[in-house]
């Protein structure tokens, strides 16, 4: 049998074994009425145990009974219950009797609904998710019909991951049934309209009637992949809360503009009311590109939303429950349920722009990329069916309380057969003759899943956008620790100085980058001067609750009670030595080799500080969409539209004379301490919109605009071009968030909230960070909160090989990641590459001469069998690094042993370490030459037995280190390069 039948038929027999018990994901369970109060069940998963019908008057109620033992507590389990109904309760019964909270989603509408009863006419049907801690609780489902309306047939779908497989981020991609090419792209006209076509795609357009793209044609199926073709509008505009799309609109021309082999043009023009409309469709060998500009020639001003492009009724499989789409939600949303999703390009939820559908049954995709340059604020936009679970609606930033109720979209999609997409532009404002010049996109259909279309953009925004190049000082960064001046230590955070003494136990409590907070000079007074003595009093209950500790405080050297937050000067402290003691502790951090940033904040001033005596008021945040905010109950703070955040002023970043400010202080610290970053805390949100007429807003036109993301790149700018100024070109600069891709371009690294807030039930089960692998020159380190468990880490933070802060990498997977930087942190990094094993994923990290594999298996039982599909290739070994020992591939496969939840590392190294037994020595040859090598002998657990440098391509070991289970690993500095097992004695 041939190597590679083999290994395809041990992987398949290694799928097999492992899933034969487990049932698909999602189950449906149907009763059927078959008299007055018979029924007759289907439920093959056996969630419900029983059912029992109830008559009372002219009402009826069902219960059901769940099967508690199926349920684990730790996973989603959503219900979708579809009677019809004029009107029913729905409630959610605990064994004590109690009602239990949920999520609710009722016809694209979504409420939480705290009393635990959902009752609803026109029942035709809701979705709901219990919390996580209330589902081992739930014993029963209750349906109440109080009128006078049977209950008839109810099919209730179900979610419970325990009793399936869950979602398969990586499933197999079958080649396309017709193998399409790129082929140079044309352009043909009718007097009914034109058709855009090239290798890929064809585009079928009417003008008859208004503006109508009437079938996509896809090369790879010969479909047209425009399942309800109504769905699709090309652009939307709402003007009065009236939608109108491009059909509605009047061709007034059609021209086609002179083009070259690589690139045709369509140019349309349209009219709407007082709106003229000028779109551009250009087709290439790979894309269809447009481009739309609305002109308002009305001699009223004039203000509308806009949704371009948008596409909808799409469906690419056979059953769309076959479709999977990738979503830019923070680091990624890959799912096949389904759903209604909606995240900010300009709030921090959207870190990319583009939105991708595909099958992975017909081997192909369409991918909705924008190319907007400037980080414009916008919403990207996805639906998938008419109904979904309530845990995969996403609706980010629609609440927004700061913001007009009509400035941003609201339920932008509709429901209905296949998948939707949009790009949502918010409210635009245009005085008579003005227009509005739309971003351009493309709509791509592409062979393959998302990874393709993916890699383009992120070529695109390369290309756009300057990006920093990955730090030497961040490359073996891993565990991200702040330590402060707070005393006692705030939450598992180090003493920054004690006793008169600064930090310095780096090395042993394996820190690799220190953050050093509330480092700067501190104030006899609480927020707006109040008293430290009578804090509860005068600062107010909510605030005193929710930051006890800062109030009492004390200056270790006079023994006062100070006030060590207050943001905004960031003088050095005098009652630890000033600056030169803040310089003695950063040179004591960096001779550790740890490189040290400090934390500021540009969004928060305090009212003690010059900052905030000078400028609070003149800069603060102020917003008449507020309702009379308490200000935290603090009563010396200002009310009405002013915006106070943590008992400070809070800031606004679109303002060049401020954005000055903070730059020149920025650029005064670094030249002063030498530090290697400073961290800007809260930047990357987003911010909040602002109407203070005290100071002017460089970038946004009104008030009601979402503009603080650009206004925050700016800000980074000013701040760089600074430190140079201040002969600090090499100054890192850090943020709370990576906010978008054009601002995480201006970055060196910033934290996020991946495993702890970003990873919702049922739509992330296993978070992959996509920024972190298409952009992996950004550092990103995930916040976990120390005191709150989370059954992923460190599991996916190692599996995505991201730095972590919060909670901090165990001692054998610290080691594995240090060592192997010089891979991890390279930019040749892949993931979700393919396994052998359903639901086991792998990434993958390319270094200069060494290769990483990290493993995760996302399963409920261990595996063990053939994992891994690896090329014969002369000149390598494989390395178990969790394992330490070697591992040999087996009919072209890794064997993998991983338990449920659990990871593997896999290096395969050039092999260079050569041992030799002899009479009196063990000898040790180099294949090459490597800098600074040094060879260490270790015990199987670990433990150093021998340690000596290689100079040239020779050394001898001594004879006692020939032990049984003794692994010689070869490193060039801190580089694992090559290892081996010792010969046995």
């Amino acid at each position: 049998m041939q190597t590679a039948l083999k290994t395809a038929l041990l992987g398949l027999l290694a799928t097999l074994l492992l899933s034969a018990t487990l049932p698909a994901q999602s189950e449906e369970a149907v009763w059927k009425r078959t008299g007055d109060a018979a029924w007759r069940l289907n439920d093959r998963s056996r969630l419900f145990k029983h059912t029992r019908l109830k008559k009372e008057g002219d009402g009826e109620t069902l219960f059901f009974t769940l099967n508690q033992a199926a349920l684990d507590p730790k996973e989603p389990f959503t219900v979708e219950v579809q009677p019809i109904l004029e009107r029913a309760t729905v409630t959610l019964i605990a064994s004590d009797g109690r009602k239990i909270p949920a999520k609710v989603e009722k016809g694209g509408s979504y409420v939480e609904v705290r009393a635990g009863e959902y009752e609803y006419r026109a029942f035709d049907g809701i979705s709901f998710q219990p919390p996580r801690e209330q589902i081992a609780a739930i014993e029963q489902v209750v349906i109440e019909s109080p009128g006078n309306q049977p209950i008839g047939a109810l099919t209730v779908r179900y979610t419970a991951f325990t009793l399936s497989r869950g979602l398969n981020l990586s499933p197999t991609i079958s080649p396309p049934k017709h193998p399409a090419k790129p082929a140079p792209p044309e352009v043909v006209m009718s007097d009914a309209g034109f058709t855009l076509q090239n290798g890929y795609q064809k585009a079928t357009f009417s003008t008859a009637d208004g503006l109508r793209l009437t079938s996509l044609e896809s090369r790879f199926s010969g479909k047209n992949i425009m399942h309800e073709r109504a769905a699709t509008h090309l652009f939307v505009t709402e003007i009065d809360g009236r939608r109108v799309g491009a059909e509605a609109w009047q061709v007034r021309n059609v021209t086609e503009l002179p083009g070259s082999a690589e690139r045709r043009t369509i140019r349309v023009t349209l009219q709407n009311g007082d709106l003229k409309g000028t779109l551009s469709l250009s087709i290439t060998p790979l894309d269809m590109t447009l481009g739309l500009t609305i002109e308002n020639q009305s001699p009223q001003p004039k203000r509308w939303k806009t949704l371009f492009p948008q596409i909808g009724g799409l469906l690419l499989s056979e059953k769309a429950a076959h479709d999977y789409y990738l979503f830019p939600y923070y680091g990624g949303i890959i799912h096949t349920t389904n759903s209604d999703l909606r995240s900010l390009y300009s709030v921090g939820s959207a870190w990319w722009q583009m939105v991708d559908l595909y099958s992975p049954s017909e081997g192909f995709g369409v991918a909705l990329r924008c190319l907007d340059p400037d980080g414009l604020p916008k919403g990207i936009a996805f639906r998938k069916g008419k109904t979904h679970p309530a845990f995969a609606r996403m609706i980010v930033g629609e609440e927004n309380s700061m913001l007009s109720p009509d400035y941003l979209w609201k339920n932008s999609l509709a429901a209905g057969q296949g998948s939707s997409m949009a790009i949502e532009y918010p409210r635009a404002s245009c005085d008579a003759g003005e227009a509005v010049v739309y971003p351009k996109a493309t709509l791509s259909l592409h062979p393959g899943d998302w990874k393709e279309p993916m890699q383009r953009y992120a070529d695109w925004a390369k290309e756009t956008w300057e990006w920093r190049p990955l730090s030497d000082k961040l490359k073996n960064s891993w565990n991200q620790q702040m330590i402060t001046m707070l005393s006692p230590p705030y939450k598992d955070q180090k003493s920054l100085y004690q006793n008169g003494v600064w930090y310095g136990a780096y090395r042993e409590d394996q820190i690799d980058i220190a953050e050093f907070g509330y480092w700067w000079e501190w104030s006899e007074k609480g927020p707006f001067g109040t008293s430290l003595d009578h804090a509860k009093e005068e600062v107010g209950e909510r605030l005193y609750n929710r930051f006890g500790s800062f109030f009492n405080q004390r200056d270790e050297l006079s023994g006062k009670r100070v006030y060590k937050v207050n943001d905004g000067d960031y003088d050095y402290n005098t009652s630890t030595g000033g600056l030169e003691g803040l310089r003695e502790a950063i040179t004591k951090a960096n001779r550790a080799g740890v490189p040290v940033q400090l934390y500021t904040t540009p969004f928060l001033a305090d009212a003690n500080t010059r900052l905030g005596r000078e400028y609070g008021r003149k800069f603060n945040v102020m917003n008449p969409y507020l309702s009379e905010r308490p200000a935290d109950n603090l009563p010396s703070a200002p009310r009405g539209q002013h915006f106070i955040s943590y008992g400070k002023w809070r800031m606004c970043l679109d303002s060049a004379e401020y954005q000055e400010i903070v730059a020149e202080n920025r650029a005064r610290i670094a030249r002063d301490t030498g530090v290697d970053a400073i961290r800007l805390d809260v930047l990357g949100t987003g911010g909040y919109p602002c109407f203070n007429p005290e100071h002017r807003h460089e970038i946004a036109r009104e008030g009601d605009d979402l503009s603080t993301m650009r206004a925050s790149r700016r800000l980074v700018e000013r701040i760089r071009t600074a430190a140079a100024r201040e002969g600090r070109p090499d100054l890192l600069l850090a943020a709370e968030y990576p906010g978008a891709d054009f601002l995480a371009a201006t970055l060196d690294s910033s934290l996020g909230y991946e495993m702890d807030n970003w990873s919702p039930a049922g739509l992330r089960p296993v978070p992959v960070n996509l920024l972190r692998f298409f952009f992996p020159h950004f550092k990103y380190f995930d916040l976990l909160h120390p005191n709150r468990p989370n059954d992923k880490f460190p599991s996916i933070p190692f599996w995505n090989a991201v730095g972590v802060r919060g909670k901090q990498y165990p001692p054998e997977l610290h080691r594995v990641l240090r060592e192997n930087s010089d891979a991890l942190s390279s930019d040749r990094v892949e993931p979700l590459v393919p396994t052998l094993i359903e639901e086991v994923y792998a990434n993958r990290f390319t270094g200069e001469d060494k290769r990483v594999i990290l493993f995760y298996n996302a399963r409920k039982t261990e595996i063990d069998g053939p994992g891994f599909k690896v090329e014969a290739e002369n000149g390598y070994r494989y390395f178990n690094l969790l394992d330490r020992q070697e591992i040999a591939p087996v009919e072209g496969a890794l064997h993998l042993r991983i338990a449920p939840g659990g990871v593997a590392a896999i290096a395969r190294f050039t092999r260079t370490l050569g041992l030799a037994r002899e009479k009196e020595a063990l000898r040790v040859t180099l294949s090459r030459t490597l800098a600074d090598a040094r060879l260490v002998i270790e015990d199987r657990e670990g433990r150093p037995l021998h340690e000596q440098p290689v100079e040239g391509t020779e050394a001898l070991l001594p004879p006692s280190l020939w032990r049984s289970g003794s692994v010689a690993r070869l490193f060039s500095g801190h580089d694992l390069k090559d290892a081996v097992w010792l010969p046995q004695p």
